[in-house]
């Protein structure tokens, strides 16, 4: 069981290392396995890239087979010292039946700083649970 953990916890230090992006979560059951933290969600990955002053927003989530209805909100976020606020903007929704949505979306930024998508996810499953989640891109800094 240890050498379980042990493979558990170098797997997902892997992953954070190689993605930048948190997009799993696991937690200790009872039987010393590793267990997803979401119930309904499987994958979310949102990514951020500029080409000059364009942000390119683009997030994919996808979610267990029993999710009827999912609603994403994709928000380009600006930090200002340590404090991270919305651009003015740059905030879109997009709502998807079934268990796969995804969303694309580019932004004109007009100042230098760093930059990441927040995303919120709420998935409701065909016995009418929901859950929500928020993820974030890795950070971007922009030079203008």
């Amino acid at each position: 069981m240890k050498f379980k953990r042990v493979i558990a916890a170098i797997m997902t230090a892997v992953t954070l290392l190689t993605s930048g992006v948190t997009t799993t979560a696991f937690a200790e059951t009872g039987a010393n396995e590793p267990a997803l933290c979401y119930e309904l969600l499987s994958v979310a990955m949102p990514t951020l890239s500029f080409d000059n002053s364009t942000a390119y927003c683009e997030t994919y989530a996808h979610a267990d087979s029993s999710v009827t209805r999912m609603t994403m909100v994709q928000t380009l976020q600006r930090k200002s010292l340590f404090i991270w606020s919305d651009v003015d903007g740059a905030s879109w929704t997009k709502t998807a039946s079934g268990s796969y949505i995804d969303m694309y979306k580019s932004f004109s930024v007009s100042r230098s700083g760093t930059y990441r998508v927040e995303v919120e996810i709420t998935m409701t499953s065909s016995n009418g649970s929901t859950e929500t989640v928020t993820v974030h891109s890795v950070e971007v800094d922009v030079d203008i």
